[in-house]
């Protein structure tokens, strides 16, 4: 369904990265699960987090950067606007 929705909107090309939340809340069995990216053929990457207690944000922000990385037009910075 999400794949034919971003097709009929025109962003079926756009890179996605699928974050998974709440990894903090898995059981404690889990301790020892791989938290690197899960492949997926239909994503670029896909990374699991817990924004509650911020594990894993920095791998997260690293995928974001590879994606930004690959776009082949310029990016304005609007964090420094007004600086």
């Amino acid at each position: 369904v999400v794949e034919k929705t971003l097709d009929d909107i025109g962003l079926g090309d756009k890179p996605r990265l699928m974050v998974v939340n709440k990894m903090d809340l898995l059981p404690d069995g889990l301790d020892g699960l791989d938290s690197s990216p899960i492949p997926d053929k239909e994503l670029q990457a896909s990374v699991l987090i817990s924004a509650a207690k911020g594990w894993n944000l920095d791998l997260l922000l690293q995928e974001i950067e590879i994606q930004l990385m690959d776009i082949d037009r310029p990016l304005m910075n609007i964090g420094a606007a007004g600086a």
